[in-house]
């Protein structure tokens, strides 16, 4: 038996999480489709997510989920990796799929080195927003407002994905956006969790569906890849 511990913070070099605006925990495990369902402790939970995200043989073998945290549901593993492009259709499609169900379901990716960030947004079946810094191509929406007024400190009146390539990287070097900031101030950041963030608890483990690699909002053809 797992013996329920406070949350704690969930942090990697590379961090990929969704959230969901949802009660139960169960109901979302089962949307997605996951099986081989136990618990596990918040520490062995956390060691898990930081230890798969650096293995590419069971980086999307397993996933953690939470328990409902400020009305967040939180889906953490390299299998949500939204710059994976063997992960950025499915990725897309599930937040379709759970905001249709829940109203508000968001993926993010953080890398803890500055080498990448992605968020994507989705309102009830609609993509507000998508975008990831390696691959400025597969942008969708326009900038949410967190992300809109990071743009406007840095004088971009545009979106990032429209600016020139070659002055992009120079630019957008300067850009202060990043995932968990973000994810801070629409839904929830496992970064910053703290064992006053929700009573103790355990956290469910488990196994995700297999890939699909056809993006439901490719601008045209098929816009992922393997990696």
């Amino acid at each position: 038996m797992t013996v329920p511990e406070p949350p704690q913070a969930i942090t990697s070099c590379w961090l990929s999480w969704l959230a969901v605006r949802a009660q139960d925990r169960t109901e979302v495990a089962d949307q997605i489709g996951l099986t081989q369902v136990t618990e596990t402790s918040w520490s062995a939970g956390a060691e898990l997510i930081d230890r798969i995200a650096h293995e590419s043989a069971e980086r999307f073998s397993r996933v953690l989920v939470t328990p409902p945290l400020n009305g967040w549901v939180l889906v953490i593993g390299p299998w949500c990796g939204l710059p994976y492009l063997n992960r950025t259709a499915d990725v897309t499609r599930l937040c379709l799929k759970l905001s249709t169900r829940h109203g508000q379901a968001h993926a993010y990716f953080y890398g803890e080195q500055r080498d990448g960030d992605a968020w994507l947004i989705a309102d009830h079946g609609s993509i507000t927003r998508r975008w990831i810094s390696e691959y400025p191509e597969l942008a969708l929406g326009q900038p949410v407002q967190a992300e809109r007024d990071s743009l406007d400190a840095i004088g971009v009146t545009g979106r990032p994905e429209d600016l020139d390539p070659e002055e992009a990287v120079d630019v957008l070097a300067e850009w202060e956006c990043l995932a968990p900031a973000l994810a801070q101030a629409l839904s929830l950041d496992p970064t910053s969790l703290t064992a006053t963030s929700g009573p103790a608890s355990t956290l469910l483990i488990a196994t995700p569906p297999g890939a699909q690699l056809t993006d439901p909002c490719a601008h045209s053809g098929t816009v992922n890849r393997s990696v």
